[in-house]
Protein backbone atom coordinates (compact mmCIF):
# COMPACT_ATOMS: atom_id res chain seq x y z
CA UNK A 1 0.00 0.00 0.00
CA UNK A 2 1.28 3.44 -0.96
CA UNK A 3 -0.46 6.78 -1.40
CA UNK A 4 -0.92 10.43 -0.61
CA UNK A 5 -2.91 11.58 2.41
CA UNK A 6 -5.91 13.41 1.01
CA UNK A 7 -8.20 13.52 4.07
CA UNK A 8 -8.11 13.01 7.84
CA UNK A 9 -11.58 12.55 9.31
CA UNK A 10 -12.52 12.05 12.95
CA UNK A 11 -14.88 9.13 13.48
CA UNK A 12 -18.39 9.94 14.72
CA UNK A 13 -18.76 7.13 17.22
CA UNK A 14 -15.18 6.87 18.43
CA UNK A 15 -14.02 10.43 18.82
CA UNK A 16 -10.41 9.48 19.49
CA UNK A 17 -10.10 7.60 16.17
CA UNK A 18 -9.23 9.27 12.87
CA UNK A 19 -9.94 7.80 9.45
CA UNK A 20 -7.05 8.21 7.00
CA UNK A 21 -7.82 8.52 3.29
CA UNK A 22 -5.11 7.89 0.72
CA UNK A 23 -5.79 9.15 -2.80
CA UNK A 24 -9.40 9.90 -1.80
CA UNK A 25 -10.07 6.34 -0.61
CA UNK A 26 -10.38 5.14 2.99
CA UNK A 27 -7.18 3.29 3.91
CA UNK A 28 -7.08 2.77 7.71
CA UNK A 29 -7.79 4.46 11.05
CA UNK A 30 -5.48 5.63 13.82
CA UNK A 31 -5.73 6.99 17.34
CA UNK A 32 -5.64 10.78 17.14
CA UNK A 33 -2.29 10.89 18.96
CA UNK A 34 -0.77 8.87 16.09
CA UNK A 35 -2.75 10.59 13.35
CA UNK A 36 -1.44 13.94 14.60
CA UNK A 37 1.83 13.11 12.82
CA UNK A 38 0.07 13.18 9.43
CA UNK A 39 -0.96 16.04 7.19
CA UNK A 40 -2.72 16.33 3.87
CA UNK A 41 -0.45 15.96 0.89
CA UNK A 42 1.99 13.72 2.78
CA UNK A 43 3.15 10.71 0.79
CA UNK A 44 3.19 7.43 2.69
CA UNK A 45 5.28 4.50 1.61
CA UNK A 46 4.37 0.96 2.68
CA UNK A 47 6.99 0.98 5.43
CA UNK A 48 5.58 4.28 6.75
CA UNK A 49 2.11 2.78 6.97
CA UNK A 50 3.39 -0.32 8.72
CA UNK A 51 5.19 1.87 11.23
CA UNK A 52 2.05 3.94 11.88
CA UNK A 53 -0.12 0.87 12.38
CA UNK A 54 2.44 -0.67 14.72
CA UNK A 55 2.59 2.54 16.76
CA UNK A 56 -1.17 2.73 16.80
CA UNK A 57 -1.50 -0.82 18.09
CA UNK A 58 0.94 -0.07 20.90
CA UNK A 59 -0.88 3.17 21.76
CA UNK A 60 -4.22 1.37 21.99
CA UNK A 61 -2.73 -1.41 24.11
CA UNK A 62 -1.16 1.19 26.38
CA UNK A 63 -4.46 2.98 26.90
CA UNK A 64 -6.15 -0.29 27.73
CA UNK A 65 -3.40 -1.17 30.19
CA UNK A 66 -3.73 2.23 31.88
CA UNK A 67 -7.47 1.71 32.29
CA UNK A 68 -6.77 -1.64 33.99
CA UNK A 69 -4.20 -0.03 36.28
CA UNK A 70 -6.75 2.59 37.34
CA UNK A 71 -8.75 -0.21 38.98
CA UNK A 72 -5.79 -1.62 40.93
CA UNK A 73 -2.04 -2.27 40.54
CA UNK A 74 -1.27 -5.30 38.38
CA UNK A 75 1.78 -7.32 37.49
CA UNK A 76 3.18 -7.31 33.99
CA UNK A 77 1.97 -10.86 33.40
CA UNK A 78 -1.57 -9.95 34.45
CA UNK A 79 -1.60 -7.07 32.00
CA UNK A 80 -0.17 -9.23 29.22
CA UNK A 81 -2.89 -11.82 29.74
CA UNK A 82 -5.69 -9.26 29.80
CA UNK A 83 -4.42 -7.49 26.69
CA UNK A 84 -3.96 -10.76 24.85
CA UNK A 85 -7.54 -11.77 25.65
CA UNK A 86 -8.69 -8.37 24.39
CA UNK A 87 -7.15 -9.16 21.00
CA UNK A 88 -4.05 -6.96 20.94
CA UNK A 89 -1.07 -8.25 18.99
CA UNK A 90 1.94 -9.56 20.88
CA UNK A 91 4.33 -6.90 19.53
CA UNK A 92 1.93 -4.11 20.50
CA UNK A 93 1.58 -5.52 24.01
CA UNK A 94 5.34 -5.75 24.51
CA UNK A 95 5.93 -2.19 23.32
CA UNK A 96 3.07 -0.79 25.42
CA UNK A 97 4.20 -2.51 28.61
CA UNK A 98 7.84 -1.61 28.02
CA UNK A 99 6.81 2.04 27.84
CA UNK A 100 4.84 1.76 31.08
CA UNK A 101 7.75 0.01 32.80
CA UNK A 102 10.10 2.82 31.81
CA UNK A 103 7.90 5.32 33.66
CA UNK A 104 7.36 2.83 36.53
CA UNK A 105 3.62 2.47 36.00
CA UNK A 106 4.25 -1.24 35.57
CA UNK A 107 6.49 -2.38 38.42
CA UNK A 108 6.34 -5.97 39.63
CA UNK A 109 8.20 -5.18 42.85
CA UNK A 110 5.75 -2.43 43.80
CA UNK A 111 2.82 -4.64 42.79
CA UNK A 112 4.09 -7.50 44.98
CA UNK A 113 4.43 -5.20 48.01
CA UNK A 114 0.91 -3.90 47.42
CA UNK A 115 -0.49 -7.43 47.09
CA UNK A 116 1.10 -8.69 50.32
CA UNK A 117 0.08 -5.58 52.27
CA UNK A 118 -3.53 -5.84 51.12
CA UNK A 119 -3.71 -9.56 51.88
CA UNK A 120 -2.26 -9.20 55.38
CA UNK A 121 -4.55 -6.27 56.13
CA UNK A 122 -7.82 -7.66 54.85
CA UNK A 123 -7.46 -11.40 54.20
CA UNK A 124 -4.42 -12.79 56.03
CA UNK A 125 -2.82 -15.93 54.68
CA UNK A 126 0.46 -17.77 54.96
CA UNK A 127 3.76 -16.87 53.34
CA UNK A 128 3.47 -20.02 51.22
CA UNK A 129 -0.01 -19.03 49.97
CA UNK A 130 1.15 -15.50 49.16
CA UNK A 131 4.17 -16.86 47.31
CA UNK A 132 1.89 -19.08 45.23
CA UNK A 133 -0.44 -16.18 44.39
CA UNK A 134 2.42 -13.90 43.35
CA UNK A 135 4.14 -16.56 41.24
CA UNK A 136 0.87 -17.12 39.37
CA UNK A 137 0.91 -13.41 38.58
CA UNK A 138 4.42 -13.57 37.21
CA UNK A 139 6.35 -12.18 40.18
CA UNK A 140 9.60 -13.97 40.96
CA UNK A 141 13.20 -13.45 42.08
CA UNK A 142 14.18 -10.49 44.23
CA UNK A 143 10.81 -8.74 43.86
CA UNK A 144 9.10 -11.80 45.31
CA UNK A 145 11.54 -12.28 48.18
CA UNK A 146 11.47 -8.63 49.21
CA UNK A 147 7.67 -8.54 49.24
CA UNK A 148 7.46 -11.67 51.41
CA UNK A 149 10.22 -10.62 53.82
CA UNK A 150 7.89 -8.97 56.38
CA UNK A 151 5.43 -11.89 56.47
CA UNK A 152 5.27 -13.61 59.88
CA UNK A 153 3.11 -16.72 59.63
CA UNK A 154 2.40 -16.91 63.35
CA UNK A 155 1.28 -13.28 63.50
CA UNK A 156 -0.81 -13.52 60.35
CA UNK A 157 -2.50 -16.70 61.57
CA UNK A 158 -3.24 -15.14 64.95
CA UNK A 159 -4.69 -11.99 63.34
CA UNK A 160 -6.96 -14.09 61.13
CA UNK A 161 -8.16 -16.40 63.92
CA UNK A 162 -8.67 -13.57 66.41
CA UNK A 163 -10.85 -11.62 63.96
CA UNK A 164 -13.11 -14.60 63.43
CA UNK A 165 -13.16 -15.44 67.13
CA UNK A 166 -14.20 -11.89 68.06
CA UNK A 167 -17.12 -12.04 65.62
CA UNK A 168 -18.53 -15.18 67.22
CA UNK A 169 -21.38 -14.88 69.73
CA UNK A 170 -19.85 -16.98 72.46
CA UNK A 171 -22.65 -19.51 72.31
CA UNK A 172 -20.81 -21.88 69.98
CA UNK A 173 -19.41 -25.12 71.31
CA UNK A 174 -15.66 -24.72 71.96
CA UNK A 175 -14.72 -27.82 70.00
CA UNK A 176 -16.83 -26.69 67.03
CA UNK A 177 -15.20 -23.25 67.14
CA UNK A 178 -11.74 -24.77 67.22
CA UNK A 179 -12.58 -27.01 64.24
CA UNK A 180 -13.89 -24.07 62.24
CA UNK A 181 -10.81 -21.99 62.95
CA UNK A 182 -8.54 -24.93 62.19
CA UNK A 183 -10.12 -25.40 58.73
CA UNK A 184 -9.95 -21.66 58.08
CA UNK A 185 -6.26 -21.40 58.90
CA UNK A 186 -5.35 -24.51 56.96
CA UNK A 187 -7.32 -23.25 53.93
CA UNK A 188 -5.30 -20.03 54.06
CA UNK A 189 -2.08 -22.01 53.79
CA UNK A 190 -0.88 -22.16 57.39
CA UNK A 191 0.85 -25.41 58.36
CA UNK A 192 -0.39 -27.73 61.11
CA UNK A 193 2.21 -26.65 63.65
CA UNK A 194 1.48 -22.92 63.28
CA UNK A 195 -2.26 -23.52 63.28
CA UNK A 196 -2.21 -25.64 66.45
CA UNK A 197 0.07 -23.21 68.28
CA UNK A 198 -2.15 -20.23 67.44
CA UNK A 199 -5.37 -22.01 68.37
CA UNK A 200 -3.91 -23.14 71.71
CA UNK A 201 -2.85 -19.59 72.56
CA UNK A 202 -6.23 -18.17 71.51
CA UNK A 203 -8.11 -20.69 73.62
CA UNK A 204 -6.21 -19.42 76.66
CA UNK A 205 -6.97 -15.83 75.66
CA UNK A 206 -10.67 -16.61 75.09
CA UNK A 207 -10.99 -18.39 78.42
CA UNK A 208 -9.39 -15.43 80.18
CA UNK A 209 -11.77 -13.00 78.45
CA UNK A 210 -14.81 -15.01 79.54
CA UNK A 211 -13.47 -15.21 83.08
CA UNK A 212 -12.89 -11.45 83.27
CA UNK A 213 -16.37 -10.74 81.92
CA UNK A 214 -18.19 -12.92 84.48
CA UNK A 215 -19.87 -10.94 87.30
CA UNK A 216 -18.08 -11.10 90.63
CA UNK A 217 -19.63 -13.65 93.00
CA UNK A 218 -19.86 -12.54 96.63
CA UNK A 219 -19.34 -15.03 99.45
CA UNK A 220 -22.51 -15.03 101.59
CA UNK A 221 -21.70 -18.27 103.35
CA UNK A 222 -21.32 -16.71 106.78
CA UNK A 223 -24.02 -14.04 106.74
CA UNK A 224 -26.52 -15.93 108.90
CA UNK A 225 -24.06 -17.23 111.48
Amino acid sequence: MRGTVTRLQRQQRRKTRVNVFLDEEYAFSLEEITAAELQQGQVLEERDIEHLLRRDGANRAQERALSLLEVRPRSRRELEQRLRRAGYEAAAIVEALDRLERVELVDDAAFARFWVEQRLTFRPRSRRALQYELRRRGVSGQALEEALAPVDDAQAAEDLARRHLERMTGREDQEAVRERLYRLLRNRGFDHSTTKSVLDSLESWDSQQHSENEPERLDHSGEDE
